[in-house]
């Protein structure tokens, strides 16, 4: 072999080593949003990640479908019953709050659950926020690191699963179909303020 031939083999081996790591580094980024649906159509599935800076903590959201049919959805179609958060660090994020709120496919905010006991969708009864329903959820993390929900009530609850460290957001009476959601975003301020 004369050093002609093995100069284009480690030429050969590094262009295919770039389009190995392209490739993987491509799929890493598709993988976060997957189209469920026809591509003309707004809905999508996704994991969100949010970089709090507040407490320098990775937190995904993802969302809870309910039963299809169920708490005043349409036969086949899945309520929006609730929103897991994973990856929070409650030591770093000790003494902060957190709100979420949700946005339909229009971008428009969107009430998360019911306060008047009806099992009805908004679209089918609809929802004033802060009369009937609530727009956001509040999840304070106090000095000590414990999670509670910053605004309790009888509509909605928070519990943890220590063997996978999920929190989860349960909504009683959901107010929307879980595919009309089209964004989650959580915000975060001092605790307190």
């Amino acid at each position: 072999m004369n050093g002609d031939e093995g100069g284009k083999k480690r030429v050969v081996k590094l262009y295919f080593g770039i389009a190995i790591i392209a490739a993987v580094g491509l799929g890493s980024i598709f993988a976060a949003n997957v189209l469920i649906t026809k591509p003309n159509s707004k809905s999508e599935f996704g994991e969100g990640v949010y970089k709090i800076k507040a407490c320098d903590s990775f937190i995904r959201m993802n969302l809870i479908s309910g039963a299809t049919g169920a708490l005043g959805a349409a036969p086949g179609f899945s309520p929006l019953t609730g929103i897991t958060i994973t990856s929070l660090n409650t030591r770093a994020c000790k003494s902060t709050t957190f709100t979420i709120d949700a946005y339909d496919t229009s971008a428009q905010q969107t009430p998360l659950y019911r306060t008047d006991g009806q099992v009805a969708l908004c679209g089918d009864s609809p929802c004033t926020p802060g009369t009937n329903s609530q727009n956001d959820v509040v999840v304070n993390i106090d000095a000590l690191g414990n999670v509670t929900l910053g605004k309790p009530d009888d509509f909605h609850s928070i519990t943890f699963d220590p063997g996978t460290a999920v929190y989860k957001v349960t909504f009683t009476q959901p107010t929307i179909l879980a595919n009309e959601i089209g964004n989650l975003t959580i915000q975060s301020s001092a605790l307190g303020l």
